[in-house]
């Protein structure tokens, strides 16, 4: 479920980028448990991550942002809520490490 608060959030973080007229909607991209790397599709849009329980040693990775997930990564609150654009690539440190990972899709209608 997504929190009022994560949507506020995202919702402040698309009107720094003058983006005032949006469609949400929450992006699931289901992990096959045998794999370590996965790729989305491309897409234009913003991607903010809602996973917050990340094993140490993934990297998320897209046309605009790089997280790599450290030991420091379960003090960051909700600067968790990471912003990616464009096509996304998931690396996990081991195969089955995680079965999904949750965006909120920001998708500018102009």
């Amino acid at each position: 479920m997504i929190s009022v608060e994560s949507i506020g959030y995202v919702e402040r973080l698309l009107a720094t980028r003058q983006v005032k007229d949006f469609y949400l909607d929450v992006f699931t991209l289901v992990l096959d448990p045998s794999q370590k790397n996965f790729y989305s599709d491309a897409n234009r849009g913003y991607y903010y991550l809602l996973t917050h329980e990340l094993p140490q040693g993934t990297t998320i990775a897209s046309e605009t942002a790089i997280l790599e997930v450290d030991e420091n990564w379960s003090s960051r609150g909700i600067t968790k809520i990471q912003e990616f654009g464009g096509q996304l690539a998931i690396h996990l440190p081991n195969p089955g490490a995680l079965s999904q990972v949750e965006f909120i899709r920001a998708i500018p209608r102009a």
